[in-house]
């Protein structure tokens, strides 16, 4: 899944968790949830998949290499 994908998967979710008076609402509601949510998670430290696959890679030959020893 990619990054647009996955945040828009998680405002769908929390627009469902929304009573349907404001579920159904303008599409501002949804605007100000997305800006919200994208604000607070780029202030996490997170690492991207691409970077947590590549630190994968280098412990398995770290791994293997100390395993030789």
């Amino acid at each position: 899944m990619t990054k647009k994908s996955t945040l828009d998967s998680l405002i769908q979710t929390i627009m469902d968790a929304l009573p349907s008076e404001l579920s159904k609402g303008p599409s501002e509601l949804r605007e100000k949830i997305k800006t919200g949510l994208s604000h607070h998670l780029a202030q996490l430290d997170l690492v991207t998949r691409e970077e947590f696959d590549t630190q994968v890679a280098v412990l398995k030959k770290t791994r293997a290499k100390l395993d030789a020893l």
